[in-house]
Parts: C-alpha cells; structure tokens; sequence
C-alpha cells in the first residue's frame, strides 16, 4: 500500500532510473540503449527498453509494468509477454511500492515466477529527492544473437562500437 510519500510511477517515470541501473550495474565501452516501440521488435511480446551491453550476444530487454497484478495475471503483459520475446537477457521493472508490506507470499509469487523462467526482476523506487532502479533478481542467459529481431538495433550497436579491437587486436569490421 502507498503512503503519502512515495509516488505512483508510470512508464515514462521508469525509463531513466532503469537506465542508468544498467549503466552502473552492467556497463560496457559499447552501450546502446534503444525505447522500443513496437510488438514486432524482438517477437510476438511486448517490450519497453534493449540494453546492448557491448556485444550482440549482451542484449538486454525490460518489460515495465505500472502493477505488479498485471505481471501475473495480464495475459497481455508482464511475464506471459515477456516470454514471448527473444533476446539473451530478459527483466521485468515493477515500482517497489506495488510489493505489499506484509504479505511476503503474495510477493514472492513473481520472484519464484521470474526465477523459474530466467527473468530479471528491477524494482524502481523514490530515493531521496530522485528515482532509482535496483536489481531484486538477476536473469538467466539464453545463447544467441538476437540483435537482428530489433530492427536497427544493431546498425547502431555497430556505429557505437565502430573501431574497437577484440582480444587479439583485431579490428572488428561489419561488412
């Protein structure tokens, strides 16, 4: 339950404070973040943000949910959606305060939920005067490149990481 301090978070509100988490927690030379905007991006599911993280086998995907009832019980979101996207990494972003006090079942149901598929769980909450997104639950890896699903995505990983030199000095050329 919501107390008069902390605030109801939207998507927009969500979006930042998940970017930056991933640029502390997960960060790259080549990083490329990308709001994604459509379902046919990366499969049939919905999704709101990739995270490249500096390589095409480091594709990060999150699905932000508003409620946390919807990433359990919405057949149109949450888990159920994000199972239908590909990518090597996948998380859900709920606001902290959508957790109950109290009613550690009842919230532990997404974490068991997320775990058993290999989902990340990101709780984005007030702090001090800001927003900031911390991780609950770290994801599982799927093999594979993915970046092809997104689009452009990759062009402008490519663009980003233009010039680089793998481990044995070799210079990374796209043709």
């Amino acid at each position: 339950m919501m107390t008069t301090t902390e605030m109801a978070f939207i998507r927009e509100d969500m979006l930042d404070p998940i970017e930056r988490m991933f640029e502390r927690e997960y960060s790259n030379k080549y990083n490329v973040f990308e709001e994604l905007l459509t379902t046919t991006e990366g499969g049939s599911g919905l999704a709101d943000l990739a995270y490249v993280q500096g390589s095409e086998k480091g594709l990060h995907v999150v699905r932000i949910e508003e409620s946390y009832r919807d990433c359990l019980t919405n057949v149109n979101a949450g888990v159920h959606s994000l199972s239908k996207i590909e990518s090597n990494y996948r998380w859900l972003a709920v606001p902290l305060h959508e957790f109950r006090d109290g009613e550690d079942a009842f919230n532990e149901l997404l974490h068991k939920t997320c775990k058993r598929r290999g989902f990340g769980l990101i709780a984005v909450q007030q702090k001090g005067l800001g927003v900031s997104a911390k991780v609950l639950l770290e994801p599982s890896k799927t093999e594979g490149n993915f970046l092809p699903l997104y689009g452009d995505l990759r062009q402008k990983w490519l663009e980003a990481s233009r010039g680089r030199t793998s481990r044995g000095e070799y210079r990374v050329i796209d043709y």
